[in-house]
């Protein structure tokens, strides 16, 4: 069992690395929710080391990530309220630059958070 924890935080640690570079790039909203999917898993993970060994430190070693969820968290919402804006648009046969706003406050916020 140690060996596939071992290879499955391998795998996750790889994911990551992939994701990482293009975390702000054109596919941003993919891209983000991937990352924060993995950042997820990797808690879920840490929780099960926690259950399979009482002395390991769980609530330190998910510090970083729940720190990245959070600081993540206001980005994703703006990339879904957008998606669900732009659908809006489409069924109320809404011009498209409706939801430019929304966009605008999408790459605030990313720039905010690249500087963090």
């Amino acid at each position: 069992m140690k060996e596939q924890l071992q290879q499955y935080h391998l795998l996750l640690t790889q994911k990551l690395a992939l994701l990482y570079p293009d975390l702000f790039g054109k596919d941003g909203d993919d891209i983000l929710h991937a990352f924060r999917v993995n950042v997820k898993k990797r808690l879920a993970f840490i929780k099960l080391l926690g259950f399979l060994n009482p002395r390991f430190p769980s609530t330190k070693a998910s510090r970083p990530f729940k720190q990245c969820m959070r600081k993540t968290g206001p980005l994703r919402d703006l990339q879904v309220e957008k998606s669900i804006f732009v659908k809006a648009e489409d069924s109320m046969g809404l011009p498209h630059h409706t939801s430019n706003w929304l966009e605008e406050l999408i790459l605030a916020e990313a720039n905010s958070l690249q500087q963090k």
